[in-house]
């Protein structure tokens, strides 16, 4: 009980449960809609959330509980009856560690296939449905399966709860070397997130030219909600990237604030990647927000209002009409 009130625990508890089950009603809004909402941008906002409800859950075991657990608080025991002098036993420790890379990964693999699937939209906008449609679930099992080829390494080995005298918390290691981990994460990351740039420039430019020649396409929309995902992956990286220097190198010895603040801030940066999807999926689409307010009888009443209606999604496409300046003044008249 004593973990509740601990100031950072309630507070990352308090709006990680509130995004969660905000994010768990506009999931269900889209399940239910399917038949309308038939993108595959939709479908992979559903999987989306499997992955982070799955990756929210895991991380009480393997980051939230253990980090705000003093010395003399009440989950102490449990975790020094498992630390490097106890082999695990009942309590597969290795199995929530593994899991805990594993999610991190995917997460940042769903997001690339987010940003490509915004590009692919742009650059092929008549066949792009179709080949994610033809492609989505061999997509969604990468996404989840292909991470393995590096977390085994965690797998296979023993995991235990470390604790750390100067902060005063524990937190979760391996025999696996935390380098080691670092060493194979962290260029995927950069890789992953290089990708991520790619991808978003080529569809800014891309868009940017369209407008210029006067083509009417799909609405800017389109790319905000991928280049918010981007700039939380860029933050997300770096940080990572920090982690791997101090993990591997200590450049820091005299200074071990850095790492300090490295440790207490990646947790509120996962946090946002993990909760952000349903808000920005509310913020950049109409549609979802009016499809969400009448699942709730008290607030059907609002679903005629203008923030509600005249609305067109982030994950539909329309077709290129490539129409001549004369035609666009004819229309206009």
């Amino acid at each position: 009980m004593d973990l509740v009130f601990k100031p950072k625990f309630g507070l990352t508890l308090l709006y990680g449960v509130t995004g969660m089950v905000l994010y768990t009603w506009v999931c269900w809004a889209v399940v239910k809609n399917r038949y309308n909402l038939k993108s595959s941008f939709y479908k992979m906002f559903v999987v989306g959330y499997v992955m982070n409800m799955m990756t929210y859950i895991n991380s009480f075991i393997s980051l939230r509980v253990p980090q705000n657990t003093k010395i003399n608080d009440s989950f102490a025991s449990f975790f020094l009856e498992h630390d490097a002098h106890h082999p695990e036993t009942k309590f597969p420790l290795y199995v929530f560690h593994t899991l805990h890379y594993q999610f991190a990964y995917s997460q940042y693999i769903y997001n690339c296939l987010l940003c490509l699937n915004r590009f692919t939209a742009i650059f092929k906008p008549l066949t792009s449905e179709m080949w994610w449609n033809k492609w989505f679930v061999h997509l969604a099992l990468a996404m989840f399966l292909s991470p393995f080829l590096c977390t085994v390494f965690i797998l296979v080995n023993r995991s235990y709860y470390r604790y750390n005298s100067t902060g005063d918390y524990f937190c979760v290691d391996s025999t696996f070397e935390r380098w080691k981990i670092y060493a194979i994460l962290t260029p995927i990351l950069c890789i992953i997130t290089a990708a991520n740039i790619v991808c978003n420039t080529s569809s800014y430019l891309k868009m940017k030219k369209i407008r210029r020649e006067g083509i009417n396409v799909i609405d800017k929309h389109l790319l905000q909600m991928t280049f918010c995902v981007f700039f939380i992956d860029m933050f997300l990286t770096i940080l990572s990237i920090f982690n791997a220097i101090i993990t591997i190198w200590n450049p820091f010895p005299d200074s071990p604030w850095v790492a300090e603040w490295v440790l207490q801030l990646t947790p509120f940066a996962s946090d946002v990647l993990t909760l952000s999807p349903p808000i920005l999926l509310l913020y950049f689409s109409k549609t979802v927000r009016r499809k969400c307010v009448e699942m709730i009888p008290f607030l059907r009443k609002y679903s005629k209002h203008r923030f509600f209606v005249n609305s067109r999604s982030v994950a539909y496409v329309l077709p290129f009409e490539y129409n001549s300046q004369e035609e666009l003044n004819n229309n206009n008249h």
